[in-house]
C-alpha cells in the first residue's frame, strides 16, 4: 500500500531490516526492540543462554511472515518451525505441547507471559537487537525530514515517552546490553 501510494507512512511497529530498506526509507527509530522467547513455565531453566535456544531441536512457533519467522529459519537450524497466524495463539500451542518455544518481539513476549504467568515463562534476554521505525516511500527526503523533526520534538517535550508509557509500559522489563556504535556494526 505504501509503495502503491495508498498510504504515506507505515506506523505499525516495523523492524528496520536491510531487506526492507531496499523498498522503503525508515525514519529515525522510536523504540529499541528484539526477539525473545516464551516457554512453558516448568521449562524456563533449560535456557540459561542464547546458545541454548539457538541449539534447540524441537517445535518452535513464530508468527508467519515476520522477523521472528525469518529468525527461526535462519538461526535455529535444528528446529521444526510451526508458523502461527497470531501471537495470541502461542499460549495454547505451548500449553498443548504443539510447540516448546515461541519466538516473537520482546514486548509481545512480555505481554503474553503476563497474561499467562502461571503457565508460561519468558526467557528475558533478547535474541536480536532491532530498531522500530516508521517507514515512508523511498525518495521523499522532505517527508522523512518532517517526520524526524516531529519525533525530535516529541523526544524533547516528553510526548514520545508518554506515548510509549501508555502503549508499551512493559518496555523497562527488557534488559538490553549497551548498544554498539554503528562503526562496530560495519
Amino acid at each position: 500500500a505504501l509503495n502503491q501510494g495508498k498510504t504515506d507512512i507505515i506506523m505499525s511497529g516495523m523492524s528496520v531490516t536491510r531487506a526492507r530498506q531496499v523498498r522503503v526509507d525508515f525514519c529515525e527509530s522510536y523504540l529499541r526492540n528484539g526477539l525473545m522467547a516464551a516457554v512453558p513455565a516448568d521449562e524456563a531453566g533449560r535456557y540459561p543462554s542464547r546458545e541454548n535456544i539457538l541449539n534447540f531441536s524441537g517445535r518452535v512457533g513464530a508468527v508467519k511472515s515476520t522477523t521472528s519467522e525469518a529468525f527461526v529459519r535462519r538461526s535455529l537450524p535444528h528446529a521444526d518451525l510451526i508458523s502461527l497466524t497470531k501471537p495470541s495463539h502461542a499460549a495454547h500451542y505451548l500449553r498443548s505441547n504443539r510447540i516448546r518455544l515461541f519466538i516473537n518481539d520482546a514486548y509481545a513476549i512480555v505481554w503474553l507471559v503476563s497474561e499467562n504467568e502461571a503457565e508460561l515463562s519468558g526467557i528475558w534476554y533478547p535474541l536480536t537487537d532491532e530498531d522500530l521505525a516508521w517507514a515512508v516511500r523511498r525518495g521523499e527526503p522532505d517527508f522523512s525530514t518532517a517526520i524526524n523533526d516531529v519525533l525530535a520534538g516529541w523526544r524533547k517535550d516528553g510526548t514520545l515517552k508518554r506515548i510509549l508509557d501508555h502503549w508499551v509500559p512493559q518496555r523497562d522489563k527488557v534488559q538490553w546490553a549497551p548498544k554498539a556504535s554503528k562503526a562496530q556494526h560495519e
